[in-house]
């Protein structure tokens, strides 16, 4: 196709993001499908042979084929692409993506792998044909973490503010971490003493919202005790908190969760919450429907679980989670708290019923004055003997807890303690 055999393969992965002034084809993952056309017309979408104003269906296919047979995808060609799994719709786009490149003659394919993690099977599949693809032209693949990326590439790039901030061997683990800013720091605040444990979590699988019968998060074990601060870290891990309180994220599969010895894995956001187990966000993630009334509408992950398992959306389509709030939430009743209802709830933790206490983000988007008084309430909250477990940034997991869990592809990745957290170890069991 686009280079001679016999040149070597040659695949960079980018951390940061991709360079805003490399050249070549750019696609990011999940924006190129067209789930109600077949895989071949995906494949071809934009570059059909035609003859005379009409599509010629078998150079179509047979052009289709010679595409996908590289990545070694051998499906049916017919078959729409809504139908078929996640990992087989990127292979087909990664098709697609070789087509373009071919008929412009491009340099290299940019591709933004970034937005959603596959569990550890799907990867290995992703990152084949990746690597196979690699061989046909020079990839650049943006990731968020290189846990489970092809152990044969060429480098490492490191960007920062869309321009290239270092090259790496991806063999020299030293200069990559100096790169990316990985040292570890000793944390100087107190360790909290442990209590007992208040909430349990049990070989956890939880479903994706819309894809029902694709799993998310995976044999997820941890436990929250008393008087302390649990961190979640990873790109997900948001979403693996709500699906901790009555199912906020996607249905529960397996596993259980336990609150002080009762489980509540199945019960209601009111029967979870009268039992003492209670969530609460200011940047809860909502997902585009499309229209309502002819206004742009978002819906909570519980509300587009039930419209997928009712029929009322299509369940092929890509949802992409936001934290702004539409125009709809904006006015109306399901509107995210503001800062001072946020805070005012969070006073309500320290002297009220809750045992366990499960926040998303709580330090984010504060001024200096604003952080520090979030933090004084944060740790009286644990220290009035509530289990409290939080997702936020590295920097402010390495704050605020005395445990982390680092959460990669939908599994546990590492556990942190209290002498082992800091900004930079946290970064590093993300990435590398």
């Amino acid at each position: 196709m686009l280079k001679p055999a016999e040149r070597t393969p040659q695949l960079t992965v980018a951390l940061g993001g991709l360079p805003t002034d490399a050249k070549g084809i750019r696609f990011t993952v999940g924006e190129m499908s067209s789930p109600h056309q077949s895989v071949a017309e995906n494949v071809m979408l934009g570059l059909e042979p035609t003859r005379f104003g009409i599509v010629r269906e078998r150079e179509l296919e047979r052009r289709a084929a010679r595409h996908l047979s590289v990545l070694g995808w051998h499906g049916d060609l017919k078959r729409q692409l809504g139908g078929l799994s996640v990992v087989d719709r990127r292979i087909i786009e990664l098709a697609r993506a070789l087509a373009k490149a071919d008929a412009a003659r491009a340099e290299q394919l940019l591709i933004d792998d970034t937005v959603d993690e596959l569990g550890p099977a799907d990867n290995a599949r992703w990152q084949d044909a990746v690597a196979l693809a690699s061989e046909e032209i020079p990839i650049v693949l943006a990731v968020s973490t290189l846990h489970g990326v092809n152990p044969g590439l060429d480098r490492v790039l490191v960007v920062r503010d869309g321009r290239e901030a270092a090259s790496i061997d991806p063999t020299d683990g030293e200069a990559l971490e100096a790169a990316l800013e990985l040292r570890h720091t000793p944390r100087r605040h107190p360790r909290r003493p442990p209590g007992e444990i208040v909430l349990a979590v049990r070989d956890l699988t939880v479903q994706h919202p819309v894809q029902a019968r694709r799993s998310v998060f995976g044999s997820i074990d941890l436990d929250a005790r008393a008087g302390t601060v649990t961190g979640l870290a990873g790109p997900h891990a948001l979403e693996l908190l709500m699906s901790l309180f009555a199912r906020s994220y996607g249905e529960v599969s397996a596993g259980r969760i336990l609150l002080a010895g009762t489980d509540v894995t199945r019960l209601s956001r009111e029967a979870s919450a009268a039992l003492g187990l209670v969530f609460t966000t200011e940047h809860p993630p909502s997902y585009d429907v499309g229209l309502i009334g002819g206004v742009p509408s978002r819906v909570s992950a519980e509300r587009l679980r039930a419209l997928a398992r009712n029929g009322m959306i299509d369940a092929s389509r890509d949802y992409r989670p936001s934290t702004r709030a539409s125009i709809v939430q904006s006015i109306g009743t399901q509107r995210p708290p503001t800062k001072d209802q946020f805070d005012a709830l969070l006073e309500s933790f320290v002297t009220g019923p809750a045992r366990a206490v499960l926040l998303g983000e709580p330090l984010l988007g504060l001024d200096a004055t604003e952080r520090t008084a979030r933090l004084d309430v944060l740790d009286r909250i644990a220290a009035a003997g509530k289990a409290v477990i939080v997702s936020a940034s590295p920097d402010d997991l390495a704050e605020i807890a005395d445990e982390v869990v680092v959460i990669s592809r939908g599994h546990v990745f590492s556990r942190l303690r209290t002498a082992e957290i800091s900004a930079g170890r946290i970064r590093r069991e993300l990435l590398v």
